[in-house]
């Protein structure tokens, strides 16, 4: 069964906070390994980028699209938080392809948008210190660039991730979209929330 959470009142997600910007998730992604939790397997694997852990990559893509379809509203527009790695970088992962493949099939009112790129590769955010100024939203909204177009009229835009720790960048996309599309009605959704608590 799918129960999506909206910014509930014990959420420490900081950049978010500061933005007073509300956003939606379905599991909890607890610190630790693989077999933690089903989230930290799901998300692990949808993460993941060897050829033996192909097949768990693309279930967990699909189980993804499954949750987005039951949250994004009819004709919304669909952007993704790009990956870390540039799309040429042979460290950069497919996994928005692939969720974004089952998801066009289950929902065709959706309408995917690539009106953000990466300009430079940055280090994973779970791989940078909790203090690192990395993940300041203005210095994720550095490294992206606006490159497309979202129709005349910006109704419903959702931005998706896979986790949100602190919320920036969720929080960096969200500004870029407002600075170009003002009337955009934004949804941010993630699949999962990180949490210390276990």
């Amino acid at each position: 069964e799918n129960h999506w959470i909206t910014s509930p009142k014990w959420d420490l997600r900081t950049h978010l906070n500061a933005q007073k910007l509300d956003y939606s998730f379905v599991y909890n992604y607890y610190k630790g390994s693989w077999s933690t939790s089903r989230a930290n397997r799901l998300i692990i694997n949808l993460k993941s980028k060897t050829s033996q852990t192909r097949t768990y990559k693309v279930r967990a893509a699909a189980l993804y699209a499954n949750d987005l379809s039951l949250k994004i509203p009819k004709g919304a527009n669909v952007i993704f938080v790009l990956p870390a790695a540039l799309k040429n970088s042979p460290e950069y992962d497919d996994r928005w392809e692939l969720v974004e493949s089952h998801l066009s099939v289950i929902r065709p009112d959706i309408h995917f948008k690539q009106c953000i790129e990466t300009l430079t590769s940055s280090t994973p955010a779970h791989l940078q210190s909790a203090s690192s100024g990395d993940r300041l939203p203005k210095i994720i909204k550095g490294r992206l660039k606006w490159v497309g177009e979202l129709p005349d009229v910006c109704q419903d835009v959702v931005v998706v991730d896979d986790v949100v720790t602190k919320g920036g960048h969720l929080a960096a996309y969200h500004q870029l979209i407002i600075e170009n599309c003002p009337s955009a009605n934004i949804m941010l959704l993630a699949w999962a929330a990180y949490t210390s608590d276990s």
